[in-house]
């Protein structure tokens, strides 16, 4: 069942009243972009809104969207110091894309970076390590499964190369993931996963980004990421650079 939140808040601009003219207009400031700020509630009739949108679809159950949301609101000061405490790169920034199963009693079966374009590992399992602590109502008529975006705005653009930019230097290291793999018992393929890093100058990786539909053990991201950031890439040439890549 699909769940569709739309809430924000716009600021509320009071005019001064008088008999004198209003001073000239000024140029408007330069946007800034801001750590995220806390999710608002459901909107009301009476109050005007910006778009900000959660996704939710029940499976067996549903769950309400201020159900959804109310868990998650209490812990959204932790969640955007995740990323204030461990202070990325500058140009680091994207979308993390939490998945959720909750079980009948409310407790949580399963959470998932689904996707992410943050790029930044460390950030990301602060933010699944806060999510598998969430507890949730119980779910109306079964279990529950929902998706929820968290943004953390960058403070510039980067330039975002195609994933086949990349293939070729991944595939060298095909074996170094294979030993990740084996270092956390899983002696078979691991189950698809996405690497999303930040090259800099001479094509090295300053920040790597892990995320999986599936449950993966956080130690063999931990290693996949840190034999990552080891890697030569082919030179951005002074252009902070974003790329994507899928192991199937």
């Amino acid at each position: 069942m699909a769940l569709l939140v739309q809430a924000a808040v716009l600021a509320l601009v009071v005019a001064g009243c008088g008999s004198d003219p209003p001073p000239a207009p000024k140029d408007p400031p330069k946007p800034v972009a801001q750590e995220p700020v806390a999710p608002p509630p459901a909107p009301k009739k009476d109050v005007d809104t910006e778009e900000m949108t959660i996704s939710g679809e029940g499976v067996l159950g549903s769950l309400t969207d201020d159900q959804i949301q109310g868990p998650i609101q209490q812990r959204w000061p932790e969640i955007q110091r995740c990323k204030q405490q461990n202070k990325p790169p500058w140009y680091v920034g994207g979308k993390v894309m939490l998945h959720f199963r909750i079980a009948r009693s409310g407790d949580l079966r399963k959470v998932t970076i689904e996707e992410s374009t943050l790029g930044n590992w460390t950030i990301e399992k602060c933010v699944l390590t806060i999510a598998r602590n969430l507890h949730f109502s119980h779910p109306r008529g079964g279990e529950a499964e929902f998706s929820y975006p968290i943004e953390f705005p960058a403070r510039a653009t980067v330039r975002d190369w195609d994933p086949m930019q990349v293939s070729a230097d991944m595939q060298k290291h095909k074996k170094e993931i294979a030993e990740c793999g084996k270092g956390v018992g899983i002696s078979n393929r691991p189950p698809p996963f996405r690497l999303t890093l930040y090259l800099g100058p001479g094509g090295k990786a300053t920040s790597v980004g892990f995320s999986s539909a599936d449950s993966i053990d956080d130690a063999f991201a931990d290693c996949v990421v840190a034999r990552v950031r080891t890697w030569k890439f082919t030179d951005p040439l002074g252009v902070a650079t974003r790329a994507s890549y899928e192991f199937q």
